[in-house]
């Protein structure tokens, strides 16, 4: 794939047999945080998992963007055999889907979006710029410091788990990518999803204010769009509450989507 001239790769995986669910990632993560999901989807289905640019294993970008990142999903739904799929994206992965589903609505059946990013507030976006402005002065490895929701795990879940996972993500990622990716986020601005009528679940944590703010404007702007506030659900809510999240997809997406996930 291109970008802007230049060669990139993007690492993809691809697992199970059935109709297609493509999954995408957030900020910071990589396709490694779908695993306990897709454990229950590829039973029954094709998973296509992958790592965005600019993010783990795949190649980087000169100029991070939503519209970027939603044209290397249009190259990706060529890889299989069929002109659209389902989709699940969190937080970054979320808007992405956002802009693709505005551009080609034709390429997406039904969407189910995690704590979603979606017509930001200012101090919203100043706080991804900060993230920018910390990584380039003191490394990746200072955002481990860091406090609050965007950084924050499930009090349910065992914190050293959780400690040991974030750890190995952040660590992984390109320092510069990120904060080119947080910039890309504090740029961009809400999609026009008031034509939208692609099937749409949204799922967010009971005390995620942002998620929760952006998830009831997309439910006033997509036609039969729903959300469920889920508890136990910060930062990395396929490895906080891998039950919960694919027994909801089970019940939007249909009742035999995954094997005993209800």
């Amino acid at each position: 794939m291109s970008d802007r001239g230049e060669k990139t790769q993007l690492w993809v995986d691809i697992d199970g047999e059935g109709p297609p669910i493509v999954l995408v990632h957030g900020l910071g993560g990589t396709s490694s945080v779908f695993e306990p999901l897709t454990e229950y989807l590829r039973t029954t289905n094709t998973v296509l998992r992958f790592d965005l640019r600019g993010h783990g294993r795949s190649g980087r970008m000169s100029e991070p963007s939503v519209a970027a990142w939603a044209d290397d999903l249009d190259a990706l739904l060529d890889m299989l055999p069929t002109a659209s799929a389902d989709f699940v994206g969190i937080g970054l992965g979320a808007l992405i889907l956002e802009h693709f589903v505005a551009t080609r609505p034709n390429r997406v059946r039904r969407m189910v979006l995690i704590n979603p990013l979606h017509g930001l507030a200012e101090q919203h976006r100043a706080r991804y710029r900060r993230l920018a402005a910390i990584v380039r002065s003191d490394g990746i490895e200072s955002l481990l410091r860091e406090t609050g929701q965007e950084f924050g795990t499930a009090p349910e879940t065992p914190p050293s788990i959780l400690r040991a996972f974030r750890r190995e993500l952040l660590l992984a990622q390109d320092p510069e990518s990120y904060a080119a990716a947080c910039e890309a986020i504090a740029g961009t601005y809400t999609s026009d999803l008031a034509f939208t009528t692609v099937p749409t679940l949204i799922l967010v944590g009971v005390e995620a204010t942002e998620s929760i703010a952006s998830a009831q404007t997309i439910v006033e702007r997509i036609d039969g769009a729903t959300m469920a506030k889920v508890r136990g659900l910060a930062s990395w809510p396929t490895i906080e509450q891998p039950d919960q999240v694919a027994a909801r997809i089970a019940a939007f997406l249909g009742p035999d989507l995954i094997d005993g996930a209800a």
